[in-house]
C-alpha cells in the first residue's frame, strides 16, 4: 500500500539520497504488520540466489534488495514483495501472456515485468524467474550487454 502510494504520486522524489530506503523501511514496518510470512518467503528468495556462482546483493538505488551477477542486477525485490527484473521484450511479452508476471508496475511499455510475491509456491516461481535472468547474464558473461536497452 506504501509502496504502491509513493510509485504512484511520489515517483519524482525517488532522486533524493536515502528517501527511496527509507520508504523501503516504512514498506517493510506495514509488511511485517500485514503479511510477515512475505518476509519469510523473501528470504528464502534470498537464500537460494545466494548459492549461485558470482551472485551478490546490495540495496537497490529505488529501496529494497538487489540481486547481481558480475556486479549486472538480475532482479530486484521490495520489502512487500514486488520482484522486478527485466527481460528482452519478447520473452516479456511471452510471460505476460502467460499470465505468469505482470508488466512493471512504474514501466509498463518496458522489458521489466512485476511479480508479487505472496504465498508459498510463489517461492520457486520468483526463484524460477530470477534464474533465468542469472543464466541469460552469465550466457552474456561479465562483459556483455550491461544496459538492458542493449539486449
Amino acid at each position: 500500500m506504501i509502496l504502491e502510494f509513493a510509485t504512484r504520486y511520489l515517483s519524482f522524489l525517488k532522486g533524493i539520497p536515502f528517501l527511496p530506503h527509507l520508504l523501503d523501511t516504512f514498506v517493510k514496518i506495514e509488511t511485517f504488520i500485514t503479511q510477515r510470512k512475505v518476509l519469510d518467503y523473501i528470504d528464502e528468495v534470498r537464500q537460494a540466489v545466494k548459492t549461485w556462482s558470482d551472485t551478490g546483493e546490495s540495496r537497490h538505488r529505488f529501496g529494497g534488495l538487489e540481486f547481481r551477477v558480475f556486479r549486472r542486477e538480475i532482479g530486484h525485490i521490495h520489502s512487500n514483495g514486488l520482484l522486478d527484473i527485466y527481460f528482452p521484450m519478447a520473452r516479456r511479452n511471452e510471460l505476460v501472456a502467460a499470465n505468469i508476471v505482470e508488466k512493471h508496475h512504474v514501466f509498463p511499455a518496458s522489458g521489466w515485468i512485476s511479480f508479487y510475491i505472496r504465498k508459498p509456491e510463489d517461492v520457486a516461481t520468483a526463484i524460477a524467474l530470477l534464474k533465468e535472468s542469472y543464466q541469460r547474464h552469465v550466457t552474456n558473461g561479465p562483459y556483455g550487454p550491461s544496459d538492458p536497452n542493449e539486449e
